[in-house]
């Protein structure tokens, strides 16, 4: 059967194995999710011809011209706003993680300044990201990996997008 697309849970899996080779037990240890969830998973991982199991229980991704998914109506819009919606649906219910959002006008002036900060912000994360390529650290688990989110948007746009979607 052909999916349509990933849900969360399934891309944290994929994200979480990257390149690597690893058993049911390592996913476990390095995604924190619970063993029967896991197991039924990575079942329709390998049924959709995602992941690759060998003879020993080592799962591995496999390249994407094998797969029976179909991404190709999948959009970056339904991903953030998936992943967005359960970080705040999270943070909600447990006062999990940190969120700010303040409703603020703006001059001209402190837009740019704004600007600035979310560029030296983006500047910093991408910085992180290629010391992450280069760090080797085993206690590393994938389940500690930080969901950052940041930017700005006119009250008005946010309104407008809301009214078109009703």
């Amino acid at each position: 059967m052909r999916k349509s697309r990933f849900l969360l849970i399934e891309r944290f899996v994929l994200e979480a194995l990257g390149k690597n080779e690893k058993n049911i037990m390592q996913i476990h240890l390095d995604t924190g999710i619970e063993l029967g969830m896991l197991q039924n998973i990575l079942y329709a991982l390998v049924d959709w011809k995602v992941l690759k199991r060998d003879t020993k229980g080592i799962y591995k991704v496999r390249p994407k011209d094998f797969w029976e998914v179909d991404e190709s109506e999948f959009s970056l819009k339904e991903e953030l706003s998936e992943l967005i919606f359960c970080f705040l649906d999270s943070y909600i219910s447990e006062q999990r993680g940190n969120i700010k959002l303040q409703k603020v006008f703006m001059t001209e002036k402190e837009e740019k300044l704004f600007r600035s900060y979310m560029i030296s912000m983006d500047t910093f994360v991408e910085d992180l990201r290629r010391k992450q390529a280069f760090r080797v650290e085993d206690s590393k688990k994938y389940k500690d990996t930080h969901v950052v989110f940041w930017g700005m948007g006119r009250y008005r746009d946010i309104v407008d997008s809301y009214l078109s979607s009703i």
